[in-house]
């Protein structure tokens, strides 16, 4: 999947943010603006959730996100890892990538068309669980993907 080359590739910050839905940039975005004392700023939040935006706060929130990402999971993309993916809801897949030793990391995949090629695809989550806005935002577990911790 081109979102584990980016992330691999440790630029394109940008491409990477762009791939998210913007359920997922709209948490990301909710989560900032607390981190930061704006909690309750909804417009502040769309703006700042856009795949592209020249909003105060958006390269650093953007840049940020994108390096704990790296930071967390990037040793085991450069392990050789092993990417796969397997349907778990409608329009829905659960992505995992493991590396040479047992670590992994998961992320779900939504599909614009599932079904129909050359679908377009948005990273929903990183991990097993749904975003869902709000203040503070929070995350639904999908009951059938619940892991041991």
């Amino acid at each position: 999947m081109r979102w584990i080359r980016v992330l691999h590739l440790g630029t394109g910050n940008d491409a990477l943010w762009a791939a998210l839905t913007g359920e997922f940039r709209l948490t990301v975005a909710q989560h900032y603006l607390i981190s930061i004392g704006r909690e309750n700023d909804d417009e502040h939040a769309a703006r700042l959730s856009a795949p592209a935006s020249e909003e105060n706060g958006f390269r650093y929130m953007v840049d940020r996100q994108c390096q704990a990402w790296r930071d967390e999971h990037l040793p085991l993309v450069h392990t050789g890892a092993v990417v796969a993916a397997r349907p778990v809801g409608a329009y829905l897949e659960m992505v995992t990538v493991a590396g040479q030793s047992k670590a992994e990391f998961r992320f779900l995949v939504r599909h614009s068309a599932a079904g129909h090629s050359g679908s377009e695809t948005s990273v929903a989550a990183v991990g097993h669980k749904l975003p869902v806005p709000g203040w503070p935002p929070t995350q639904w577990p999908i009951p059938h993907l619940l892991l041991p911790s």
